[in-house]
């Protein structure tokens, strides 16, 4: 919702505590997609735009829900579109660490 995400702006992403790439904050860059995902629960989604910095990157050929991929030191996961297993395939990122996200402070 709107409100969620005016709440994200003003105070930061909050990891989730799991995923189909282990816990972290997902993203993604595909806007089709986003857009799918933010609407998807029949209600007016909000779509927030915002830099980061990977930092160092493994690209996965597959989900991992366990985040073991973390323990190697790894800041984020990238799981490219031709290795979704969702129905509609969709690029995937985890970032381990909020503070990694760098976002304007509105919503419009």
């Amino acid at each position: 919702s709107v409100a969620a995400a005016a709440e994200i702006v003003a105070n930061g992403f909050n990891a989730s505590a799991k995923g189909r790439l282990g816990p972290g904050v997902y993203m993604s860059a595909d806007m089709n997609m986003a857009r799918k995902y933010a609407e998807k629960r029949r209600q007016h989604g909000a779509i927030i735009s915002a830099e980061v910095d990977a930092g160092k990157v493994i690209t996965m050929q597959d989900f991992d829900d366990s985040g073991s991929w973390q323990t190697r030191g790894y800041d984020s996961a990238f799981l490219p579109q031709c290795y979704s297993k969702r129905s509609e395939p969709m690029e995937e990122w985890c970032i381990v660490n909020p503070s990694r996200i760098h976002m304007p402070k509105r919503v419009q």
